[in-house]
């Protein structure tokens, strides 16, 4: 299965690849709205559309697997890695990539986050004068969206839409040592107003960038990624090499300049030994058959505007 991600230049990325083939024959024309509607300042979350529509649906799988097909109608690719570890407080684990605009993150497994639980679904482009993105955008398990903004200043991200008085949700920006902070932040904590935080990677430069780092329960109990059985490895250039979970593992490889591939093998004595390379992460096996074999590349490398994006299972 071989299909094209066709991006737009200045705002939104297109359909991925299980869109039917009179669509990819006539794709309609892209939106061309801004990042928040004006009118409702709700988040635009759908990035192509038949020319006769402003904005169109996102279709995605309710329970993404190894094998779920990247979205209709958006970009974003939910690769499901399994439940965490049994007794732990969130259940699935799922990779997903999903770029607002196009980027060379796009043609890197660092494009690829790792979500478990709430997540951190997109960032503004746009900054404050101390550094930090005047929003960021919140995803529940269940895939509802929340957006939150930073005013100048100000360390606590509200809720927009006009809903900042009626809902309990914040998010915080804090530094390493978990004080708050208005610049440069080191984490972001999403508390949900139950009594939990979720905290997440802020810093660019970071491994475990908006991905989850820990959860703490509203009794005080944090659970960390070990906790998960969930561990991430990054190569001595910083980039995702590998993600295991009590199910799977999935490894990532750089095949070229923006291009990579992703196998994903069940987490079994057969194909994960428990032997390591020398870099960290987990050997796989000679022989090993993997479940499904993902290849992302550039057409045209340098230029961000097309993504190709090829899924092969074994026979």
């Amino acid at each position: 299965m071989k299909k094209q991600l066709l991006l737009s230049a200045s705002v939104c990325l297109a359909a991925l690849c299980a869109m039917p083939a009179a669509a990819e024959n006539g794709p309609g024309a892209m939106s061309q709205s801004n990042y928040v509607d004006a009118a409702s300042n709700l988040y635009i979350t759908n990035k192509f559309c038949d020319a006769t529509q402003p904005v169109c649906a996102c279709e995605k799988a309710d329970k993404p697997d190894p094998n779920t097909p990247p979205a209709v109608g958006c970009v974003q690719v939910d690769l499901g890695l399994g439940l965490a570890r049994y007794s732990s407080l969130t259940k699935d684990i799922v990779l997903q990539l999903n770029e607002i605009v196009p980027s060379s993150r796009l043609y890197s497994p660092n494009g690829f986050r790792v979500v478990a639980g709430y997540s951190v679904y997109g960032i503004a482009r746009d900054r404050t004068a101390g550094g930090a993105p005047v929003w960021v955008q919140m995803a529940t398990p269940s895939g509802l969206l929340s957006g939150f903004g930073f005013a100048e200043g100000e360390s606590v991200g509200k809720p927009m839409g006009g809903l900042a008085d009626r809902i309990s949700e914040r998010l915080a920006m804090v530094d390493a040592q978990g004080w708050a902070t208005a610049s440069d932040p080191a984490f972001y904590d999403f508390l949900p107003g139950d009594g939990s935080r979720w905290r997440f990677g802020a810093s660019r430069t970071a491994p475990d960038y908006l991905q989850i780092v820990e959860h703490q329960t509203p009794e005080g109990r944090v659970e960390t990624r070990q906790d998960l059985g969930l561990e991430v490895f990054c190569d001595e250039n910083g980039v995702l090499r590998q993600v295991v979970t009590p199910a799977y593992l999935a490894d990532f490889r750089v095949t070229g300049q923006d291009a990579f591939e992703l196998k994903i093998y069940p987490n079994e004595p057969s194909c994960v030994p428990g032997t390591r390379a020398a870099g960290g992460w987990y050997d796989v096996a000679a022989g090993a058959v993997h479940e499904v074999f993902w290849t992302f590349s550039n057409p045209t490398p340098g230029t961000y505007g097309v993504l190709d994006v090829v899924c092969r299972r074994p026979g």
